[in-house]
């Protein structure tokens, strides 16, 4: 009885390579692993954007997410994230990195116009899609490569000093911007349209990166007494530039940024945003367009929060260039070619087409802040 045991294990020790071959052979005849896409991301993790990069983060993975999740995917997507730390320098770097990657990503995402215009040139030498976060003016339009997922500065200003000198009827105006590419355009757009409206800029004075304390440039532009004050900024400086007009006694029309709307901004402001009068896209995760209730609690349930505008911009960026890839080929010049295609894509934001410049058409509408959120202009209550 024993050797019988014993001459049993050995069989079954022999058999063991033969059972194992069998499983190994049985898993490989399952369905292949998909073909994967690799996108890059250089982001503002840390640094002056990061509340931006954290929020395009989590866009980007929900979106990932659902795009890998689908029965009848042609590709799986992976996204690699790199820390631009809201520095152009860092941003080249991180860029660099990705294109060391084997297989390299054809497309990488980034953000701030500063990075973006950075990044550019390489992108276009390498030829692999360039997707910002960006409202540089002079970004897209000349290249097939470069995309845009954000109103540029000069739009927002454009159709803000429009609505503000037909709809609000005011005629003059003082300006407060951030002294950077940002501010910059929006100043020389709003003054021009202002202009061509047969209205005035009285007074501008720029408001330094950085600084804490605007009360001067705030002082010097009430005293030329203007109908409304522009504020073209974001963050930080958006929110002690409101704060601190209304502090020194401003309760005139005040006109601002798309930034507006974040919680961020909107908390530092200490209610000096009510009231405050600006463009923007669609976006409101607490409204009822099916589009954006869909979006919007995905976004929640995955993350536990309310998103804010720059996840939608990023979201969309995920899925147009996954739209794209699938109509043609996973590459950078397969990516430019189907994006440049695309003519009807549904954002949660409301349907959109890419532009020949290689902007997002997104519509824009006028708003106002009521109860910390932005409403359609006019508003009651």
């Amino acid at each position: 009885m024993l050797r019988q045991r014993h001459f049993a294990a050995v069989g079954w020790i022999l058999l063991l390579p033969l059972v194992a071959a069998l499983v190994t052979s049985c898993a490989r005849s399952g369905p292949p692993t998909k073909a994967g896409v690799t996108i890059g991301a250089v982001l503002s993790l840390t640094g002056d954007g990061a509340k931006f990069g954290q929020d395009q983060r989590r866009g980007i993975e929900l979106a990932t997410d659902e795009l890998n999740s689908r029965p009848s995917r042609q590709y799986d997507y992976r996204v690699f994230f790199e820390d631009s730390r809201t520095q152009p320098k860092d941003g080249v770097s991180a860029f660099q990195k990705l294109m060391g990657q084997s297989p390299r990503p054809p497309v990488v995402l980034t953000t701030m116009s500063s990075i973006s215009m950075a990044l550019k040139p390489l992108a276009i030498k390498e030829k692999i899609v360039l997707f910002c976060i960006a409202a540089h003016p002079q970004l897209t339009g000349d290249n097939d490569y470069v995309f845009r997922a954000f109103p540029t500065a000069g739009y927002q200003a454009k159709l803000l000093a429009r609505e503000a000198v037909e709809q609000a009827k005011c005629k003059t105006f003082g300006l407060l911007y951030s002294n950077d590419d940002f501010g910059v355009g929006c100043r020389e757009t709003f003054r021009a349209e202002v202009k061509s409206r047969g209205g005035s800029v009285v007074a501008e004075q720029s408001l330094e990166l950085g600084k804490t304390d605007y009360r001067s440039a705030i002082t010097s532009v009430l005293g030329a007494k203007p109908e409304a004050i522009y504020v073209a900024a974001y963050q930080k400086p958006l929110a002690l530039a409101l704060r601190q007009t209304k502090e020194l006694g401003y309760n005139g029309r005040v006109l601002s940024t798309i930034e507006i709307t974040y919680p961020e901004v909107l908390g530092a402001a200490k209610g000096a945003a009510e009231g405050v009068m600006f463009v923007d896209t669609a976006f409101d995760p607490k409204g009822h367009s099916h589009g954006m209730q869909k979006f919007a609690t995905a976004f929640k349930r995955k993350f536990g929060r309310d998103p804010g505008p720059d996840a939608v911009f990023a979201y969309d960026e995920i899925r147009l260039v996954a739209q794209a890839a699938e109509a043609t080929e996973p590459t950078g010049s397969g990516i430019a070619k189907g994006l440049h295609s695309i003519a009807d894509y549904e954002s949660p934001n409301g349907k959109v087409a890419i532009l020949p410049n290689g902007d997002i058409g997104y519509p824009l509408q006028l708003k106002v802040i009521r109860g910390g959120r932005g409403v359609p202009y006019p508003a009651t209550g």
